[in-house]
């Protein structure tokens, strides 16, 4: 006796294979954009620090940038 319902079989493989597909994209896609998400608040972190660093002499008080834009505290 030889079972005919091949058709049913494949579906259900293409079915549990296309699952296994989507769990590995959607783990990558993850990964991705945690990855992504580090570096824009690395490259934000740094422009921060380049910015205050640029307005000021490195001891908090206003530096060339400070003084150009105005920030400078006159007496």
């Amino acid at each position: 006796m030889q079972l005919q319902q091949k058709s049913g079989q494949s579906l259900v493989e293409y079915v549990v294979l296309l699952a296994l597909v989507t769990v590995v994209a959607v783990s990558i896609v993850a990964g991705i954009g945690h990855r992504s998400t580090n570096r824009y608040a690395q490259v934000s972190d740094a422009l921060a620090e380049s910015t205050v660093a640029a307005a000021t002499d490195g001891k908090g008080k206003p530096g060339v940038a400070g003084i150009a834009a105005g920030k400078a505290r006159r007496p």
